[in-house]
């Protein structure tokens, strides 16, 4: 899908499909660096922290960037179809580049919190140390686990307003319009509803913290042996 996107300029002018590229680009990368955790930890192969720091963060960006996007593509199809004179300003291929940049930046934005918080709690003795390479190792300070948790909680509901928000703003849209614009803005409630449901399946991860600090709690041998706990 990336190949078709960068063959076809028609589809790179598209502010919807240059935010689905970032998608496909952030999920390959971490579907790539998943599978390589999971190995590491099956063959029970240490690394050095100082490789794992930077590795998990870099894993954590990518964890957000689906549901980023999709709010992202949410938004221009709001902007479209509610405000269609202003969409060709506000989303013009160099303005969407900038937008993607400041999205990457939010993606990035808590995990580099929780490396802050990592720094100030730990010796610099303990980077040289030797470990499996997930998130966790970085959540040392008591109670950072339950923190990683609600601002995961807190961050997909202020998401899932945004999509709510936007559905309803079409469907007021779409029972005004007539013609042309009624067929436009039902493909836009029907594009919504997908990424709706894209949203869902990316909000399974906030089940993910809590689960992870009962099952340490439990046995962290636990933990490490189960691959879908270790993402």
């Amino acid at each position: 899908m990336y190949y078709t996107f960068r063959r076809k300029p028609a589809l790179r002018a598209e502010p919807r499909f240059m935010f689905f590229a970032q998608t496909l680009l952030a999920d390959s990368a971490l579907f790539l660096m998943t599978d390589f955790v999971v190995v590491t930890i099956h063959v029970h192969l240490l690394l050095p922290l100082g490789f794992c720091f930077p590795f998990v963060v870099i894993l954590h960006t990518l964890t957000h960037v689906s549901p980023t996007f999709i709010t992202a593509m949410c938004l221009e199809r709001y902007v479209a179809i509610c405000f269609p004179l202003r969409h060709v300003d506000v989303f013009t291929s160099t303005r969407t580049l900038f937008i993607s940049v400041i999205l990457w930046f939010l993606c990035f934005l808590r995990p580099f919190v929780d490396l802050c918080i990592f720094s100030s709690a730990v010796s610099k003795s303990y980077l040289n140390g030797w470990n499996f390479c997930y998130y966790e190792i970085i959540l040392v300070k008591k109670g950072h686990m339950e923190l990683r948790g609600n601002l995961v909680i807190l961050n997909y509901l202020v998401l899932l307003v945004i999509l709510f928000l936007c559905y309803v703003a079409i469907i007021r849209v779409a029972r005004r319009a007539s013609g042309k614009d009624k067929q436009a803005a039902a493909k836009a409630q029907r594009t919504l509803l997908l990424h709706l449901l894209q949203f869902f399946l990316c909000t399974l991860e906030v089940a993910g913290p809590y689960i992870e600090a009962k099952v340490i709690q439990i046995d962290v041998d636990i933990f490490l042996i189960d691959p879908t706990l270790n993402v």
